[in-house]
């Protein structure tokens, strides 16, 4: 069954994700935003395996050194 309020949930994280710029370097941040936009597409769902694609959001965020207020905004809306 399609999940529309999960796949909806996710609009403030791609919204920080979208704030980042267009840099060809963020091309990952999007891969991994898809991910967890697929992911809970559908449910049932794994909400351990959205926590892993949100851990590797941060982590790539980090790698790229994103503005530290724009990470501290992904970090929240995740949660």
């Amino acid at each position: 069954m399609y999940n529309q309020a999960g796949v909806d949930a996710l609009d403030e994280v791609r919204a920080v994700v979208a704030s980042f710029g267009a840099p060809i370097a963020f091309r990952k941040l999007y891969g991994l935003l898809n991910a967890m936009e697929m992911h809970v597409e559908e449910t049932p769902y794994s909400v351990e395996a959205l926590q892993h694609l949100g851990k590797a959001l941060e982590a790539t965020a980090r790698l790229y050194q994103v503005d530290q207020q724009k990470h501290t905004q992904l970090v929240w809306r995740r949660r």
